[in-house]
């Protein structure tokens, strides 16, 4: 049974991605990003043409996409662990961090099951990555002792079924809608205290959600690169 779970992951988590690697946001501007502040930056140390970003919001650091690189890159900033993170696509290069975003942030203290939202199929995914790694789980919590509790590894997992919308995440001041794509890619909209972002993948419906003003849009129509959100500074301030 375990066998055919790990199967089940590998097919889905797919081959590694070969490429230049993004360079990294310089700590200065990284330390620049206050509590309050709504900032974008750019994943260092993932593969170009890999799609990640990390939103930080309100005292809260979400994670746009997953490559293999993804945890390296929360910790070569600093950043704190992740309160949510969010899957435009299954495409492989998109979700092959999963691993350990999930495994590493669990040992460093997150005191709460892990959001992770996306397309139909992410529910599935989630399940079999925890099913996998249940016995490990255990031995970690007996010889390691993380922060949290043995029942918070897991994933809470949350699937945008295709061509519908969903609030997917919301601390009051902080929220993030998807909205899917008939083939399932997910549009975000993220907005803070009146400001708003968007983040459409190759695929993904680019459209203004609910009517609200962007202040900042990262798409198809506006980047080169498909299936990245990749942009000119390593941090960019949507609001300070």
């Amino acid at each position: 049974m375990i066998r055919q779970m790990l199967i089940a992951v590998a097919t889905l988590m797919g081959a590694g991605c070969s490429g230049p690697l993004q360079s990294a946001p310089a700590p200065d501007a990284v330390k620049a990003v206050s509590p309050s502040a709504f900032a974008v930056l750019r994943c260092p140390d993932v593969m170009a043409g890999a799609p990640c970003l990390i939103v930080m919001a309100g005292g809260k650091t979400l994670v746009f996409g997953a490559p293999e690189g993804v945890m390296s890159a929360l910790e070569q900033i600093d950043a704190p662990v992740p309160d949510g993170v969010f899957l435009a696509t299954l495409h492989p290069n998109a979700v092959e961090g999963l691993s350990r975003l999930r495994n590493r942030s669990w040992a460093l203290g997150r005191r709460e099951l892990l959001l992770l939202a996306g397309p139909e199929g992410t529910d599935i995914l989630a399940g079999h990555l925890d099913a996998a790694y249940a016995r490990s789980d255990a031995v970690l919590y007996l010889e390691a002792r993380p922060t949290g509790r043995f029942d918070i590894a897991p994933f809470a997992p949350q699937a945008l079924p295709a061509g519908e919308s969903l609030r997917l995440f919301d601390t009051g001041d902080l929220s993030v809608d998807g909205l899917a794509a008939p083939s399932g890619e997910i549009t975000f909209l993220v907005r803070y205290n009146g400001r708003a972002l968007q983040l459409a993948p190759c695929g993904g419906p680019v459209t203004q959600m609910q009517g609200v003003p962007l202040d900042m849009r990262l798409d198809c129509e506006v980047v080169s690169n498909p299936g990245s959100w990749p942009f000119e500074t390593s941090v960019h301030q949507i609001a300070e």
